[in-house]
């Protein structure tokens, strides 16, 4: 299946365990300078938050809720700021912040219970988040990033990570999209990990906003109920690198840790170029859960490593109805 221009094209690469070398390249590749008034857009306007009085440690949502709007490209300086998401909340259009490559971690507050919740819709053109590692479990169930662009605009993940996951049998998420997404959703080079829940939940705009997701070359370690769930029309997985080596924080599907779920039936959907080392407790690779095996797809060049499971694709689905599947090796991890 021929892959689509996404923004950036996604390499071949073979990925190894934890992407860590991939990840730093992408990073540095994909990061803008912290200084300078250069863009790759003439008419977008280039703040370095360095130069506005943000130091390391300090609280940068105030920073960003002042500079962060339409036609401007906020630059972090390398250091670790707190943040409670406020400042990247709304609608912008054609709006960046990029941390620089030497890196930005936002960190959430101590207490797992304090919801961190922004909603980051691009309303026009491409709103694009690079070059972040929020750091912190979380706890409070609705604590998740919520993204979404509307019909003809795009939001770009790109290098946004998140290793420390939620605490026990929090169905908090890494990234949500939401319902009405109707744009691109474009997720590059990320790292999830330690979640209990869905730590990518990219489905639920399939029948609704019907907004396409793409998700190449990230990372997705000991997660719980879902790694990735996907369905909109369109959409894919590629390039990914899926572990299940050691157990997830129990979840709401109590221990059960898949890798790429399609929940609801979805059009043209795509997993392909993935690796997956299954060794430990983690239950099936690929799950059609709640109605999935309605929709179309293809499974191509997956490469699968097992431990003790039973079954690593869920059964129960038509291959004749609409799913394909070819160049898929399996063996002992």
């Amino acid at each position: 299946m021929a892959r689509d221009d996404t923004g950036g094209g996604a390499g071949n690469e073979h990925h190894t365990s934890r992407r860590a070398v991939l990840r730093a390249a992408g990073a540095a590749t994909l990061a803008l300078g912290a200084g300078g008034v250069a863009s790759a857009q003439s008419d977008t306007t280039v703040v370095n938050l360095g130069k506005e009085g943000l130091t390391d440690g300090d609280a940068i949502d105030s920073y960003l809720d002042t500079h962060l709007a339409d036609g401007v490209e906020v630059r972090i300086p390398a250091g670790t700021y707190t943040y409670t998401g406020e400042g990247l909340n709304g609608k912008y259009a054609d709006a960046a912040v990029v941390g620089s490559a030497d890196g930005v971690k936002f960190r959430r507050p101590k207490d797992p219970e304090k919801k961190v919740a922004p909603k980051i819709v691009a309303k026009r053109g491409t709103v694009r988040i690079e070059n972040i590692t929020v750091k912190g479990a979380s706890g409070q169930a609705r604590s998740r990033w919520r993204v979404g662009a509307a019909a003809d605009a795009s939001v770009h993940l790109l290098n946004v990570n998140f290793p420390d996951g939620a605490v026990k049998k929090s169905s908090s998420m890494g990234v949500y999209a939401k319902k009405n997404h109707a744009g691109l959703l474009w997720v590059k080079g990320c790292h999830f990990a330690k979640f209990a829940d869905v730590a990518l939940h990219v489905s639920d705009p399939a029948g609704s906003g019907d907004g396409r997701v793409v998700v190449d070359d990230c990372s997705f370690v000991n997660t719980g109920t879902a790694a990735v769930s996907a369905a909109p029309d369109n959409s894919a997985v590629r390039g990914c690198y899926f572990e299940a080596t050691e157990s997830a924080p129990a979840g709401s599907d109590g221990n059960s840790q898949h890798g790429v779920q399609v929940p609801v039936p979805g059009g043209d959907l795509s997993v392909a170029d993935c690796d997956f080392n299954w060794a430990g407790p983690g239950t099936s690779v690929v799950d059609f859960a709640g109605g999935g095996e309605g929709g179309s797809g293809a499974l191509s060049d997956l490469r699968v490593g097992y431990g003790d499971q039973k079954s690593l694709f869920t059964t129960g689905w038509d291959i004749e109805a609409g799913w394909t599947g070819e160049a898929i090796n399996v063996s002992e991890a």
